[in-house]
């Protein structure tokens, strides 16, 4: 199982998780998980599930569609979890096209997931919803961090 890989002791980190996301989830509605890579996007579900994040998690394959996306969501993420490695339009694209994006909430957070060198890291810092920057691929503390903000 996937858990068994990132977890030395489940019971430990379960506990600590769990107390967390009761504390913090309800303000979490919905994710949305940017990447072109399917095997990224099954596995950030699967950290997100194991953690006990339950909220809504929407996925989108490139910059372009999840711009679309917030065109017409009735209801914006929370979390953006954006790649910057993708086709059609990167993650540093998305960026900026969102930044000025009229439909933009000011309480959605950016996490930038990505597996690019450190100058990306920097640019993507520009932008005041940038909340975090993570090496591939979502982590237990990773999970911990996001849900801190809520």
């Amino acid at each position: 199982m996937i858990e068994d890989t990132f977890i030395m002791n489940p019971e430990t980190h379960k506990t600590e998780t769990e107390m967390i996301a009761k504390q913090c989830s309800p303000a979490l509605k919905k994710i949305l998980l940017v990447d072109d890579d399917k095997s990224f996007i099954h596995l950030n579900r699967a950290m997100l599930k194991y953690n006990d994040v339950t909220c809504q998690i929407d996925e989108c394959r490139n910059g372009q569609e999840a711009l679309a996306y917030i065109d017409v969501a009735k209801q914006l993420p929370d979390v953006i979890l954006l790649d910057i490695d993708m086709p059609v339009m990167n993650g540093l694209e998305f960026l900026e096209k969102f930044e000025g994006h009229d439909n933009r909430d000011e309480q959605t957070k950016v996490f930038v997931l990505s597996s690019s060198v450190d100058q990306d890291r920097v640019k993507s810092r520009r932008y005041n919803f940038v909340k975090g920057y993570f090496h591939k691929p979502l982590t237990d503390s990773h999970i911990k961090e996001i849900l801190s903000l809520f």
